[in-house]
């Protein structure tokens, strides 16, 4: 009996198909005949209006201004987006927040033992790339970093990994009142600190190894695409993989009179400091290091034998202050109200805040942005205006823990629960000349309509999102389904001095031509999504994903759970088939958009089913959440995977049972659009 209950699971959870099938038909994609032809149209209106030279100059121009967030330089920038909105027929408005940024303004690394050094703490400026010597340069203490100032042994601990630490254990290395030495990459840096903190460790340096971005990998800036040895990388330590947005206000956007919590009740911040070095300085480090031969996979690319360390004969001191106050972030927010069913939203965000010049991350997509509005108002401006509202969003302070978007999330909670159908988020968009897009499975639909302008949006693959980006916030908190696009290349100088213009127009995009391709893919998707006769969904991928994703953990379900659970994915399965043939009928009959509005407003809030009942905070989504071992990796089906690791009892039960509710969910939001859709026909 268990064994055909596990080939009837294994039956359902079929993969979700390539992308090579056949696109779906108009219809399908929920394009009436007079949808299909007008929808090609403004689609090859979009193609023909794109500019790679306007859109290169748009770039350059926000890659020279300093976008630190709550810098004095970060308005200017601000201004710049909200102009560009305007001058092509957006409404667009500046929502400021008053959030808790601390800014450093002190940061020490020396060796005390067996030598007296002291680390750079700053990148030297190139003659040959003027941007760094016009950009200003903050001290690389991770943000929100607590003030600390320590002296211990180093030890090295790898990637800082869970693996790592108990790799050290088996080899008897000791950590626990150490200052830990890592490399990065694998997982969030914040990750490492939360880890490090939870080893014993009183604080933590990061560095760049040559191995992951550096001399190992090809020719360093400015001779080729990769890390110079003596390249930091900044960036924040908020735990996001728990919490998202300003760290006083949890929960609750950062306006005036809305209360905030004391500095030791923030959430999010880390027990211990940190600091980012160049793997220069961290050579200094390493190479003293004694003890015992590092465990297998610890060896980078510096030219001596890692040792791990932990040892009294290396010492050093660890000394971070910064200023803990709070200080103003805008948000600067674009409209293209719909015609049809302005509450209903295709979200498009983009990070305008960078360390540093931050050309490519995230110059780029902020000039996709600005793009996009160019585009979209240029339809505007000829009649063709979409049936749904698109809102453009050039968010600030991503860099510090998606603090813009949180904020904005929590300010518009009402509307994006109403109405939010799905979000494209544009970050770090172009690095070289590999385009590529994906995202939730459900998505699917409207790329392969966004084909008639960009053809290799038919290759779209579906991709389960985690956190580390603006979608972050709308997905875990209100299930809206997103997706990214982006077209990548060799990549090295990441949050470093060293991300500016002369690095594009060398490497990244030396005629905005990448650039164009990725603004009008972006578009495309967005204009298909919001001006579709009926926003079609593919609901189909959807039931198929999570199927898929249910695979492996069924083996690890009794003969009821089994049962249980095949018998919500056939519900689901049957509903979505009926929703997919439903949306290919009524498209098919040229039906009123307006009769159709209700059950465009179920397709797009379909997410808000998805989320668990019993989680109340910012990470609700009962299909996805964060891997936090990663920090940034997608952990698909958590309620599920979190009940499988429980020994049968009743908190097993229970949370099985969760998972279980959130399919009945979808299946009956699934159910209840059918019958909308039905009711909508002449």
């Amino acid at each position: 009996m268990v064994l055909a209950l596990a080939l009837l699971v294994a039956q359902a959870c079929t993969d979700t198909p390539p992308s090579s099938e056949p696109i779906r038909s108009a219809a399908e994609r929920g394009l009436s005949p007079t949808g299909a032809v007008a929808m090609d149209a403004a689609l090859q209106r979009m193609a023909r209006n794109v500019d790679a030279a306007r859109c290169i100059a748009e770039l350059m121009a926000v890659a020279s201004m300093p976008r630190e967030a709550g810098s004095p330089s970060a308005q200017a920038a601000a201004l710049h987006v909200q102009q560009q909105f305007l001058l092509h027929g957006l409404q667009a408005r500046i929502e400021e927040h008053d959030v808790l940024l601390p800014e450093p303004v002190e940061a020490r690394l020396e060796m005390l033992l067996p030598m007296a050094w002291q680390a750079t703490l700053q990148e030297p400026a190139l003659p040959e790339d003027p941007d760094t010597l016009a950009m200003p340069q903050s001290l690389p203490v991770l943000a929100f970093s607590p003030d600390s100032d320590v002296s211990a042994p180093l030890v090295y601990v790898n990637r800082g990994l869970e693996s790592d630490y108990a790799a050290l254990a088996a080899r008897g290395v000791r950590t626990a009142g150490c200052i830990g030495i890592a490399r990065l990459g694998t997982s969030f840096r914040g990750t490492k600190l939360k880890l490090a903190a939870q080893h014993g460790l009183v604080g933590l340096v990061v560095y760049p190894d040559p191995a992951d971005d550096g001399f190992a990998k090809g020719d360093v800036w400015p001779r080729g695409p990769w890390r110079p040895d003596a390249a930091l990388q900044r960036g924040s330590v908020l735990d996001i993989a728990t919490f998202t947005g300003d760290p006083l206000t949890p929960g609750r956007p950062a306006l005036p009179g809305v209360p905030r919590v004391q500095l030791h009740e923030a959430p999010g911040i880390p027990a211990i400091g940190g600091l980012g070095v160049s793997a220069r300085d961290a050579a200094t480090l390493l190479t003293r290091l004694a003890g015992p031969s590092v465990p297998p996979g610890f060896q980078g690319a510096l030219p001596f034998a890692y040792h791990c360390g932990g040892t009294e004969d290396v010492q050093v001191r660890l000394l971070l202050r910064s200023q803990w106050s709070t200080r103003t972030i805008r948000n600067v927010v674009g409209e293209l109200r719909g015609t049809v069913d302005p509450d209903v939203r295709v979200l498009m965000t983009a990070h305008r805040d960078s360390w540093c010049a931050g050309a490519m991350d995230n110059a780029t997509g902020t000039a996709a942005l600005t793009t996009v509005a160019s585009l979209l108002g240029r339809l505007a401006a000829q009649g063709l205006k979409p049936a749904r509202t698109i809102t453009l969003i050039s968010t600030d302070a991503e860099e510090f823990g998606l603090i813009g978007s949180t904020e904005f999330a929590e300010a518009h909670d009402a509307e994006v629960q109403r109405g939010a159908a799905l979000c494209i988020n544009l970050d770090a968009v172009v690095s070289g000349g590999h385009f590529s897009s994906g995202g939730a499975p459900e998505l699917r639909c409207f790329a392969e309509t966004a084909a008639a302008a960009v053809p290799e949006l038919v290759d779209f693959e579906t991709r389960a999102l985690g956190s580390g980006s603006d979608f972050a916030p709308f997905l875990h908190r209100a299930g809206v389904p997103a997706l990214g696009i982006d077209s990548s290349g060799p990549y090295g100088v990441y949050h470093s001095l060293y991300d500016t213009r002369a690095w594009m127009r060398a490497h990244g995009d030396p005629d905005g031509s990448r650039l164009a391709r990725v603004s009008l893919a972006a578009a495309a998707i967005a204009f298909s999504a919001a001006d579709s006769t009926i926003l079609a969904l593919d609901v189909q991928g959807l039931a198929r994903w999570v199927q898929a994703e249910s695979t492996e953990l069924a083996a690890h379900l009794d003969t009821a759970e089994l049962r249980s659970l095949a018998q919500r994915h056939e519900y689901i399965t049957r509903a979505a088939s009926r929703v997919a043939r439903t949306i290919s009928a009524v498209a098919g009959e040229d039906p009123d958009p307006v009769r159709l509005a209700g059950a465009n407003r179920q397709l797009a809030t379909l997410g808000r089913a998805v989320r668990s009942a019993s989680e109340t905070g910012a990470f609700r989504h009962a299909f996805l959440g964060v891997d936090p071992a990663s920090g940034y990796a997608a952990l698909t089906l958590p309620l599920f995977r979190r009940a499988v690791a429980l020994p049968h009892g009743p908190e097993r039960s229970e949370t099985f049972a969760e998972h279980l509710a959130a399919l009945d969910r979808l299946a009956q939001a699934l159910w209840q659009i059918d019958a909308s859709l039905g009711a909508a026909r002449p």
